[in-house]
């Protein structure tokens, strides 16, 4: 389109180039839309970052010669000012963009971050790129496809043919395991050593422990009435292995179950988070629209227990989380398998709550 005005040296002819174009645009929640318009296509492709104030002029000129009726100042003017495709045309450049460690030290009014990545989202490591990236915007920050997660984000159900314990009916008290267990964890307390599984035989409590790499498993058996009588590591030559074994005989050297005698069976959850009370609103909310109920929930270090049922059926599950509070993985207790309806049926509702970014 060629463009004519009077100027001090003559007529002054600007030569600008349009093209109609349809740019889509997305909500926020995912919805395209379509909008149709034109663009100053000469601008596009040239050096200048906008246009010169001689094009500008033209434009202005064009627009009052095309609607030469209209009374500059009225609002039938000013109307036809905003409404006019050419006045209106995108003016519009190539954006190009830089990675986040090249940006270091540069500031920008309005920045625009791409979150998406592949070294995953809830590490140090995205965190302090993520730190680098958001910091560099003065005034405005546009973040497009911004994480959204919680400590539930990176919760995985197992499924119940995949849980390694076995248990057989050989309990000498219905709360024997759970409370042996929580006693070995917290005889490791602040050893590093973490219980990596625990396989359930007859009379013998199998754990395997790690720490740094090493690995030792420590044979622990017990009586009929529950009392601890052997703790027995089978590699005895490991460092690893005499200080378990030390541990362990000064914490669990006596009968397992009488430690909670006369005692509520819940462990009152640690009062310096609310990481149980979080999972806790969670599948209560999760779960009352089913007609399943709480029954019961046990506390232990790193380890939410709870006992769900419906209708006569009941299920157990086991929640495990880290040093970050971060929930990692749900499995359901063998014994689940008793009641298959139920656990299919609460797993697809977990599955929900680790979905649910709230």
């Amino acid at each position: 389109k060629t463009l004519s005005f009077k100027a001090q040296t003559g007529i002054n002819k600007i030569n600008l180039d349009f093209r109609d174009v349809i740019i889509r645009f997305w909500d926020v929640d995912g919805a395209g839309f379509d909008v149709s318009c034109k663009i100053i296509d000469s601008l596009l492709n040239s050096p200048a970052r906008s246009l010169r104030p001689d094009e500008t002029r033209a434009l202005y000129v064009d627009f009052k010669s095309r609607n030469a009726k209209l009374k500059p100042g009225t609002k039938e003017f000013q109307d036809a000012l905003l409404a006019d495709p050419y006045m209106n045309a995108l003016q519009i450049k190539y954006g190009y963009a830089i990675t986040c460690h090249k940006s270091q030290g540069g500031e920008w009014s309005y920045a625009l971050v791409d979150f998406d990545t592949a070294m995953g989202k809830t590490n140090e490591q995205f965190f302090r790129w993520a730190y680098t990236a958001i910091t560099r915007a003065k005034k405005h920050l546009y973040a497009i496809n911004a994480p959204q997660f919680n400590r539930f984000s990176g919760l995985t159900i197992a499924p119940a043919t995949g849980n390694s314990t076995k248990h057989g009916n050989h309990k000498p008290g219905e709360d024997f395991f759970d409370t042996l267990r929580q006693r070995v964890a917290d005889a490791l307390h602040n050893t590093g050593i973490t219980i990596e599984d625990v396989c359930h035989n007859q009379y013998c409590e199998v754990y395997t422990f790690t720490r740094n790499g090493n690995r030792c498993t420590v044979d622990i058996w017990y009586k009929k009435t529950g009392k601890i009588s052997r703790i027995m590591p089978r590699e005895n030559e490991s460092p690893l292995s005499a200080e378990l074994t030390a541990t362990l005989t000064a914490h669990i050297g006596h009968t397992a179950e009488s430690r909670n005698a006369g005692k509520s069976s819940v462990i009152p959850a640690p009062v310096q988070n609310n990481i149980g009370q979080e999972l806790y609103d969670r599948i209560s909310a999760a779960i009352a629209p089913h007609g399943i109920e709480i029954a019961d929930v046990k506390h232990h270090h790193f380890q939410e227990s709870y006992y769900l049922r419906r209708q006569g059926q009941s299920v157990r599950f086991d929640f495990y989380y880290n040093g970050k509070g971060q929930f990692t993985t749900a499995k359901p207790h063998p014994t689940a398998g008793h009641a298959p309806e139920l656990l299919a049926e609460l797993t697809e509702i977990l599955r929900e709550v680790s979905r649910d970014n709230r």
